[in-house]
């Protein structure tokens, strides 16, 4: 039987990683997991106990020999592979160093794990369909920085769109760089000061372009149309899969991707791609070495019926990778937020409400709701339907059963 090691994964017990874990199980292979030696122990369900490493990530060379040690005294791992943002270059380097498959560091320091170098290597592209975008470093003093135009600002590195924001030439750059700063020490629990991005914002639709690269052939899942918070923040607060546009507009989408993929020379890695879509072409906001993050994945198997997680697993074990679409359906995935700070004190759910796809309460009453950092929904569903319009009608129609009654604005 295959032995393959998830890095990453179990981290945390969130609805990504119990079903990332929930999909590993159901494979005809010995399943492994790497993780941070503070890791709280909650895989047992999933997971044998003997089955889990703990590891210093910090020290790679120690991750290394003790994989080494494992692997000495049982058998070596046929795949190593990760899905989480974070561990996306331990990944590869680790992966190098017991000959497996492995997205080169090529790819993943040209992506999202390094925001900077991404934009400098993407505003090379010659291409007028795809739009560029003016880029400034924000790093140490603020008191002399100035825009003149609408910019988005967001760390260097960070993830789930912790610290970004709209800011406009009448905003003071200090004091968002300051709450951007304490919001990501909430999140992530650290206390570094972050180097920050400004960037030309760019108006329209988004959405994620997701699929994997194997052998330098480019498969695509889908397209996934994001839902977001109002402006200035960019919280996701939900997915619209199949995206809700014209045939034109995805094959357009598609061609310039592959476009992309071929100047940045990706290859074995899956990608997680978000885009604008407007009147002037298409722009990509970042590029991720990893599968669709949250509820996209979930998202992909109630529209189209295959498991990203299993593509993925054929990727790092050299077997063939296909998207093969078994269902057509229309998926609008969302959680119910509230886009300010307050107390929350109470939570009507009729029954009917439990039955509905994915369904679940994420803050109870009593907790605060804290908006934009920290912010989390109030709950978070799935409507499946034939169509969009639909979905949508539905999607509608099911928000208007649950009642939440809050504190006043805090």
């Amino acid at each position: 039987m295959k032995r393959i090691l998830i890095i990453g994964v179990g981290l945390h017990k969130n609805f990504k990683d119990v079903g990332i874990l929930t999909n590993l199980k159901k494979l005809p292979y010995e399943i492994f997991l790497a993780v941070p030696t503070n890791t709280q122990n909650w895989t047992e369900e999933f997971i044998d106990a003997g089955h889990v490493l703990r590891l210093n990530f910090d020290d790679l060379t120690d991750c290394i020999a003790k994989i080494a040690v494992f692997c000495e005294n049982s058998s070596p791992f046929d795949a190593i592979l990760t899905f989480k943002e974070h561990f996306v270059y331990q990944t590869s380097v680790i992966a190098q160093a017991f000959n497996c498959i492995y997205t080169p560091l090529s790819s993943v320091f040209k992506a999202s794990n390094n925001k900077l170098l991404f934009r400098n290597y993407y505003n090379q592209i010659g291409d007028d369909d795809i739009i560029k975008s003016d880029v400034k470093v924000v790093a140490g003093d603020t008191n002399k920085l100035k825009i003149s135009k609408p910019m988005v600002i967001k760390p260097l590195f960070g993830s789930s769109s912790c610290g970004v924001r709209l800011v406009t030439p009448d905003i003071d750059i200090k004091q968002v760089i300051t709450q951007s700063n304490d919001d990501i020490a909430k999140k992530f629990n650290t206390t570094s000061e972050r180097a920050f991005l400004l960037e030309s914002y760019i108006p329209g639709k988004a959405f994620s372009i997701d699929g994997i690269i194997q052998n330098k052939k480019i498969h695509f899942a889908g397209i996934n149309e994001y839902i977001y918070s109002p402006l200035p923040y960019f919280v996701q607060i939900g997915n619209i899969i199949p995206a809700n546009i014209t045939k034109k507009q995805q094959d357009f989408c598609l061609k310039s991707m592959r476009k992309i993929i071929k100047h940045f020379g990706f290859n074995n890695m899956p990608f997680h791609a978000e885009v604008i879509l407007n009147e002037n072409g298409l722009y990509l906001i970042e590029i991720a070495c990893r599968m669709p993050g949250g509820k996209i994945s979930r998202g992909y198997e109630l529209a189209y019926g295959f498991i990203f997680v299993e593509q993925v697993v054929n990727l790092y074990l050299g077997n063939p990778v296909k998207f093969e679409k078994t269902k057509r359906n229309q998926v609008i995935q969302k959680g119910k937020h509230l886009f300010y700070d307050c107390d929350i004190l109470s939570l009507n759910v009729p029954t009917t409400a439990l039955d509905e796809c994915d369904f679940a309460v994420v803050t109870n009453v009593g907790e605060h709701n804290f908006y934009p950092s920290q912010n989390k929904p109030i709950y978070f569903y799935t409507v499946i339907a034939n169509s969009f319009k639909d979905a949508l009608h539905k999607s509608e129609n099911f928000e208007k059963t649950i009642d939440i009654r809050t504190s006043n604005k805090c």
